[in-house]
């Protein structure tokens, strides 16, 4: 990855068309991306189990919920379902969707050689993984067979918040043809201005790698 395209992962822009089509994207070529999440135990489609949880039960891509992949940092989401819950640990194994975005939220994904994923919570290490013989989507201490997701591009997503923008004008693309990227930067940035006075003076943080919410 060149350090333009790297830049552009970190700031959370949207990847370009020719990644948008890859079969298998790198751990850092999922952000801001939409997923369908199929298991590769099972092969069946993640999709929201009510307010509970989720489960492994949709035959095909069509029914299955995508999700949302918002980088926390390099190799590492949390990933929301299109009703804007957060895939997150709860108590014990328990997997369940939740509103407050944090490390309980956090996934580190883990590419296999065959391309396909594993996702290790931030908060307690536990890897995601769907359970035979019913789909129940929850935790385990290890990584095991039920633990591999296949992630397959899909539209339909709900955006993660971010910032508004107040800019008016025509946009230009931001890929150029060989894959370097195109804009401005503003050098003048105070960027750790809420330390200053041993965080006293300014209210708030200039950001935080769980999102503006935050």
């Amino acid at each position: 990855m060149g350090v333009a395209a790297a830049a552009a992962l970190l700031a959370g822009l949207p990847v370009g068309a020719s990644a948008a089509s890859a079969p298998a994207p790198s751990r850092f070529g999922l952000a801001n991306r939409c997923f369908a999440a199929q298991s590769t135990a099972s092969h069946r489609f993640l999709v929201r189990a009510g307010g509970a949880g989720y489960r492994a039960s949709a035959a095909r891509s069509k029914g299955a919920m995508p999700f949302y992949f918002k980088p926390a940092s390099l190799g590492v989401y949390m990933i929301q379902d299109r009703s804007g819950g957060l895939i997150s640990v709860g108590s014990g194994a328990a997997v369940t969707p939740a509103a407050t975005p944090g490390p309980s939220a956090s996934w580190a994904a883990v590419r296999s050689r065959s391309g396909s994923f594993s996702l290790r919570s931030s908060a307690n290490g536990r890897w995601l993984t769907v359970e035979r013989p019913y789909g129940a989507v929850d935790t385990a201490v290890g990584p095991g067979s039920g633990d591999r997701l296949t992630l397959l591009p899909r539209s339909g997503c709900r955006p993660f918040p971010e910032a508004g923008l107040n800019a008016v004008g025509p946009v230009r693309s931001g890929v150029n043809p060989d894959g370097t990227v195109f804009g401005y930067a503003d050098p003048h940035l105070h960027i750790t201005a809420d330390y200053r006075a041993g965080g006293l003076v300014l209210s708030g943080e200039s950001f935080d790698p769980f999102g503006v919410t935050v």
